[in-house]
């Protein structure tokens, strides 16, 4: 038979004592202490228990303050455990064991900070713990009240499921909100979540190498420009479902510029289930305008991953949208006015005496394109006749902007009449990533 037993030991009475409850279905003082069929609760006030013990639920109802405290060997067990609103629950030298769900409502408090701790077995990678629950479901902020909070000190809670309603969406998701102390939370499985974050268009996502950068390299305005990145969890048969978010202003994040979009730099949460599940994420770049993407990163955050709670990956995303060069002529110095009409220049000295000396025309060549943009180089032809034309040689690495005051002209007045010469530049456009493109002729008649 199952009954409900309500505490009135004394300060420090034993919790295993008969003489510390009252059987609440028998309405008269207890017989024996509750058991593992039983249900243990602790009315509004402060409480201290000694020692351990199993009961099939125990109830810290709301504004409850209990202290268990043990030797270090004992065991405060239960198949449930609810803490109320605003109920406090502090572990001292003793193991707390809650084997189905542990619940801590609204505001209120799970101190294991000065529970004792016991290994699962001698060398297990899980290490030693002071309180296990099958699930741990800590209530989020919500009708004017806090969450719940656990005050891990040094120690460490093993759960089977957890659920963290303090822990948002996206931006928001912090699977460690609510807890303090250097302990851990840990999973208590061997078959622990294990994503690896690969290139699903480059590699297998059973591969050894993990995606470490999101790079567009260099590319031109007008350009098609997207990736995707994948996640696989490689945990076996038995293992948990990954639960994590994509982060972009928190954790390293830092998805800022407009032209990046795509659900791989949307704030969400993701879940990817065991034994090879997966998600792929696109990352799209707009590239109707020149750009340098700079300090752009997305964080990838875990709720648990490979025996770490809380934990994450940055991606650093890079890449950079180029104009291509654009040729144009300059006058420098000298005589005659220069026009343009797309990438046919025109070059008018007028009228000339003959015999006169109208002086050299210099002429630079600019690198017209607005930055960021490639590099501009080119080789020149010359026809025509009455002109002398020098340093029309070839050249390369022209930055947007600059100008190379390459050509001299001199007007040959001794014979009269029309004179004219074309001056073509064959204009190419490079830059550091290796592209070299050639560009439409440009010409100078004169």
């Amino acid at each position: 038979m199952a009954d409900i037993f309500d505490w009135t030991g004394v300060a420090g009475a034993r919790f295993d004592d008969p003489a510390s409850w009252f059987d609440a279905t028998l309405d008269a003082p207890a017989t024996r202490a509750p058991g593992s069929d039983d249900t243990a609760v602790f009315q509004a006030g402060d409480w201290t228990a000694t020692g351990g013990g199993q009961v099939g639920t125990l109830l810290i109802e709301d504004g409850a303050a209990v202290t268990v405290a043990g030797t270090g060997s004992e065991r405060l067990g239960a198949a449930t455990l609810t803490e109320g609103t605003g109920s406090t629950l502090v572990l001292q030298s003793a193991i707390l064991q809650v084997n189905a769900s542990l619940t801590i409502g609204h505001d209120a408090v799970l101190d294991i900070g000065a529970a004792a701790s016991v290994d699962n077995f001698p060398g297990s990678p899980l290490g030693p713990y002071s309180a296990f629950a099958g699930t741990l479901a800590l209530l989020g902020r919500g009708d004017g009240a806090g969450g719940g909070s656990v005050v891990l000190g040094a120690n460490t809670l093993e759960v089977g499921f957890f659920q963290n309603g303090n822990s948002g969406i996206g931006n928001d998701f912090a699977p460690a909100s609510g807890f303090s102390g250097t302990g851990q939370v840990v999973l208590a499985t061997f078959d622990q979540p294990n994503v690896r974050i690969y290139d699903p268009d480059q590699s297998s996502p059973f591969g050894s190498q993990d995606l470490a950068s999101l790079d567009f390299g260099t590319l031109h305005v007008g350009d098609t420009a997207a990736l995707r990145y994948g996640l696989i969890n490689l945990s076996g048969n038995a293992g948990y479902v990954s639960h994590g978010a994509v982060q972009t202003l928190v954790n390293g994040g830092n998805v800022t510029d407009p032209a990046l979009s795509g659900s791989g730099v949307e704030p969400q949460n993701f879940s990817i289930g065991p034994r090879g599940g997966t998600a792929i994420l696109d990352v799209a770049l707009d590239t109707a305008q020149a750009l340098l993407l700079q300090d752009q990163a997305v964080h990838i955050g875990f709720e648990f991953n490979r025996f770490q709670f809380d934990t994450g990956t940055t991606l650093p995303i890079t890449g950079a949208v180029l104009n291509y060069a654009d040729a144009g002529f300059e006058l420098t110095s000298g005589p005659g006015t220069l026009t343009e009409d797309g990438a046919h220049w025109t070059l008018d000295l007028g009228t000339q005496a003959q015999g006169s000396d109208p002086g050299a025309v210099l002429l630079a060549i600019r690198n017209l394109a607005a930055a960021p943009a490639d590099d501009l180089g080119g080789s020149f032809d010359v026809s025509g006749d009455g002109f002398a034309v020098d340093g029309a040689d070839p050249f390369a690495g022209l930055a947007a902007g600059d100008a190379l005051a390459a050509l001299t002209l001199q007007l040959d007045t001794g014979a009269p009449g029309p004179h004219a010469a074309t001056i073509t530049l064959h204009p190419t456009s490079s830059n550091a990533s290796g592209f070299l493109g050639v560009l439409p002729a440009v010409t100078l008649t004169v």
